[in-house]
């Protein structure tokens, strides 16, 4: 919600946002937007399956919102830097699309998920 670079549609950099917070009204709402299309990150609720297959890992996560879940395949390659840790309790998945997907809470997932995923956290 600060630093942010602004660039033009040839990825100049035009400008900085200092932070959200010095935006007003529709200004504020564009780049919220943005930022959250730009950076869509859905918690997962649950990993169903982990495969190991040709040096990738293909999961099939749960992923979504409260209110509006539904299941998701990702492959992920090179688990050393795509599954990755954000803080003691945060995980971070990248796939080989360059979606990201986040786990809240380890502590909280369920046994069966965390199982899965235990042979890939370093």
């Amino acid at each position: 919600m600060e630093y942010i670079s602004v660039a033009d549609k040839d990825n100049k950099e035009i400008g900085m946002i200092r932070s959200l917070s010095e935006l007003i009204g529709e200004q504020y709402s564009i780049v919220v937007t943005e930022l959250e299309n730009r950076y869509y990150s859905p918690t997962v609720y649950e990993v169903k399956s982990v495969k190991d297959k040709l040096g990738y890992v293909y999961l099939e996560l749960l992923i979504g919102s409260d209110d509006h879940r539904y299941t998701k395949s990702c492959a992920v390659k090179d688990v050393n830097k795509n599954i990755r840790m954000l803080d003691d309790d945060r995980l971070a998945i990248f796939d080989v699309d360059g979606n990201r997907y986040i786990i809240q809470s380890l502590t909280e997932l369920d046994k069966k998920s965390l199982k899965r995923l235990e042979p890939y956290l370093f």
